[in-house]
C-alpha cells in the first residue's frame, strides 16, 4: 500500500459531483486543506440519470461562490417553473419571490454535461485542493484524531489517505455509508420517468420549464441552450400506461407529451440520444452524520427526481456543512459539536420538505380535490407567488399552508 500519511487534511472529500465539489469550494476559500477522491476516472464524466433542474434554493449559495456567472457562460439558462394545471396556469410574472422572508432569484437548467465537469475545473483554482480520479474508496475508519480511507486507483495501486473530517458526498449508493453502517430509510415512490433531450421543440416563453400536472401523469418541458431541451415524463406506476412498467421509445414519449394540453409544438422535435430514466426509485435518506462522519447531498437525502430537487439540496446541504464545522476545523475545536450544529440545520432544513415530497410520490390524491387547490391559488396573485417559492424550496410547506389558510380566509370574510 502507498501510504500518504505524512499527509493529514483537513477534509477528505468522498465524490467528486455537485455536492463533493461545492463543500470542496467553501472549504477551501476558509483556508482548508481538502482531499477529493472521485472514482470516475475522466473529468468529463457525468451523471445521466438527472434532469438537471437547479432550484432557486441553491441561488444564494451559486452567487456566494460566483458559480452562476460561471454557468451562464457556459450555457445554463435562467429558467423558472410555470405549472399547468386542470384549473389553469400558475404562472405569476417577475422571479421567484416570497412574502415570508423576502427571498428571491431564479433558477437554472444546465446539463450535468456541463455542470460536472464545470465544477470539477473550479477546484483547480485552489491550490489546497488535490482532486483524484479514478479513485475508488473500499475502506473507511476512524483511528485516533484522523480517518483513513484506503482507496484503489484505476492502476490498482491502493493509497491510504488521512482527514481530520471525512465527507461522504459519494451519491444515492454510497459506499461510505455500507462502510461506516449508516442505515438508509427507504419510502416508496409510486412513480416511474422517462426523459430524453431532443432538438427542434419550439420555445417556450421567457424560457419558462413547464410543468404539465395531467392528474397522475406529468409532463416537463425543459428548456436548454444550443436550440436542446429536454422532455421528462413522469407516470403513475400503478396507472394503465405501459411506459410506467417497461422500457420507453422515442415515439412513445413523444405521443405521450402529444396527448398533454398547452404543451410546445413537437411537430419538428427531433431525439438527440435515447430515452432514459428508471421503472423503480425509491426515496432514500440516511443520518447526515453517522459516527464522525458528515453525509451530504444524494448520500443524505435522495428523493423522486419529480421534484427536482436533487442539484438544488446538493449545493445547498454541502454549504450548510462548511458553514457549520470549517472553524472547528481550523481552529482545532470540538468538531463533534460542528458536526451536531450541522445535523440539526440539515434536518431543519431539509425535513418538512422530504416529508411533502415523499407523501407527494405516493399519488394517491382526489383530482377534484387537487383541482380545487390549484383554482384557489391560481384565484389569488400573491398566493400563486408563494406556490412557486415553495416548489423552488425557498419557503417552507407551512409558510404556505400558512398563505393557503391566509387566503381562504379573504375570501370567506
Amino acid at each position: 500500500m502507498n501510504s500518504v500519511a505524512e499527509t493529514v487534511y483537513d477534509v477528505v472529500i468522498v465524490g467528486g459531483s455537485i455536492a463533493g465539489c461545492i463543500a470542496a469550494l467553501c472549504y477551501a476559500e476558509r483556508g482548508l486543506r481538502v482531499m477529493v477522491l472521485e472514482r470516475k476516472q475522466k473529468p468529463t464524466d457525468y451523471k445521466v440519470l438527472c434532469t438537471h433542474f437547479v432550484q432557486p434554493i441553491a441561488y444564494p449559495t451559486l452567487t456566494r461562490l460566483g458559480l452562476h456567472q460561471r454557468f451562464e457562460v457556459n450555457g445554463a439558462v435562467q429558467t423558472k417553473a410555470a405549472y399547468w394545471t386542470r384549473a389553469g396556469w400558475i404562472d405569476p410574472p417577475g422571479e421567484y419571490s416570497s412574502q415570508f422572508n423576502g427571498t428571491s432569484g431564479h433558477a437554472y437548467n444546465i446539463e450535468r454535461r456541463v455542470l460536472d465537469p464545470l465544477l470539477r475545473a473550479e477546484l483547480k483554482r485552489f491550490s489546497n485542493i488535490e482532486f483524484r480520479l479514478g479513485h475508488r474508496v473500499v475502506a473507511a475508519h476512524h483511528s485516533g484524531a484522523a480517518w483513513q480511507l484506503d482507496a484503489v486507483a484505476s492502476t490498482n495501486e491502493m493509497t491510504r489517505f488521512h482527514g481530520s473530517l471525512l465527507v461522504a458526498a459519494d451519491g444515492r449508493g454510497s459506499p461510505v455509508a455500507s462502510f461506516l453502517g449508516n442505515p438508509t430509510i427507504s419510502h416508496e415512490n409510486e412513480r416511474a420517468a422517462h426523459f430524453c433531450y431532443f432538438s427542434g421543440v419550439s420555445n417556450t416563453e421567457n424560457n419558462r420549464s413547464l410543468f404539465l400536472l395531467n392528474d397522475s401523469d406529468m409532463g416537463f418541458v425543459y428548456p436548454l441552450s444550443g436550440n436542446r431541451t429536454l422532455l421528462a415524463a413522469y407516470i403513475h406506476k400503478a396507472g394503465r400506461r405501459g411506459l410506467a412498467r417497461g422500457l420507453c421509445t422515442i415515439t412513445e414519449l413523444i405521443e405521450f407529451f402529444t396527448d398533454l394540453p398547452d404543451r410546445p409544438d413537437l411537430s419538428g422535435a427531433f431525439a438527440l440520444g435515447k430515452v432514459l430514466g428508471y421503472i423503480d426509485y425509491p426515496n432514500l435518506a440516511r443520518n447526515p452524520v453517522w459516527h464522525g462522519a458528515a453525509f451530504c447531498g444524494d448520500a443524505a437525502l435522495s428523493l423522486d427526481p419529480m421534484s427536482g430537487v436533487g442539484c438544488g439540496f446538493a449545493i445547498v446541504s454541502a454549504e450548510l456543512l462548511v458553514e457549520s464545522t470549517w472553524r472547528a476545523l481550523q481552529e482545532q475545536g470540538d468538531l463533534g459539536a460542528a458536526l451536531q450544529t450541522y445535523k440539526s440545520a440539515f434536518n431543519t432544513l431539509f425535513s418538512p420538505h422530504a416529508y411533502g415530497i415523499r407523501a407527494d410520490s405516493l399519488v394517491a390524491k382526489s383530482s377534484e380535490a387537487v383541482r380545487r387547490t390549484y383554482a384557489r391559488i391560481i384565484a389569488d396573485s400573491d398566493l400563486q407567488h408563494e406556490f412557486i417559492a415553495l416548489t423552488g424550496r425557498l419557503i417552507t410547506p407551512t409558510q404556505f399552508q400558512r398563505a393557503y389558510l391566509g387566503s381562504l380566509k379573504r375570501v370567506n370574510v
